[in-house]
């Protein structure tokens, strides 16, 4: 168990999910550029030609405020996993754009390119995306997505957006927790769906099958967004276009 350390990474490939008796359990991997955040000053954003982490993922404050980060940045970011799980989309708009202008111009993106982005698109609301999710599911993940301007005093700073979203992973999971029983999820219930996606799994071929056929239709699951390029380091010299 980490305490006190800010991952500073979190996104989808870093969240591996096992079967046990009771359900899916998921783990945060990949701790390479995570800090004690009282120490998260001595860590700059970037190496020479890489871009450390993955901006899809990134609150504004990873690119104002990187020196200073704290838990409630991996808040934003775990609640922007959260979204592409439940829309297909990242929470901003113009990566996509910029992935596909990048490829045209046969170049790669550079660290300006994202701070164009993120500085410029505030997350969307998620019921924008997907008006099926429940109100108090949305008002929790919408809330851990807020951003705003912040003081550049470090501790004022951290007590910020400690209020502005919720102040770490612990707050976030109980909020959400509340918001799935209000929404009538109830913990018997997530188990029972956490049990049927287990027993898929280990089913043989032929049985998933016929269960499949058995089951109500259910909606087709968002596409996930396009990956960006990542077999060469980001182009810091490259201007934005």
């Amino acid at each position: 168990t980490y305490t006190g350390v800010v991952h500073r990474d979190l996104k989808p490939q870093n969240i591996l999910l096992g079967i046990t008796p009771q359900g899916w359990v998921g783990k945060v991997s990949d701790f390479g550029i995570s800090k004690s955040f009282e120490s998260a000053g001595l860590t700059n954003i970037t190496k020479p030609g890489e871009v450390l982490g993955t901006p899809m993922y990134w609150p504004r404050e990873q690119i104002t405020h990187y020196k200073y980060l704290n838990p409630a940045t991996d808040v934003f970011s775990i609640a922007a996993v959260f979204y592409e799980m439940l829309t297909g989309k990242w929470v901003r708009e113009g990566f996509e754009a910029l992935f596909e202008r990048c490829k045209r111009q046969r170049r790669l993106a550079a660290i300006s390119d994202y701070m164009n982005i993120i500085i410029g698109n505030p997350a969307i609301p998620i019921r924008q995306r997907n008006a099926d999710i429940p109100e108090p599911v949305a008002a929790v993940l919408d809330r851990a997505l807020q951003e705003a301007e912040v003081p550049y005093d470090e501790h004022k700073m951290r007590d910020a957006l400690a209020k502005l979203r919720y102040p770490d992973a612990r707050a976030f999971r109980d909020a959400l927790l509340a918001a799935l029983l209000e929404a009538g999820f109830t913990e018997e219930r997530i188990r029972e769906g956490q049990r049927r996606l287990s027993s898929q799994e280990t089913d043989p071929p032929d049985k998933k099958a016929a269960a499949s056929e058995e089951d109500a239709p259910v909606r087709k699951i968002p596409d996930a967004p396009p990956n960006p390029p990542t077999d060469t380091p980001v182009d810091l010299a490259a201007p934005p276009s």
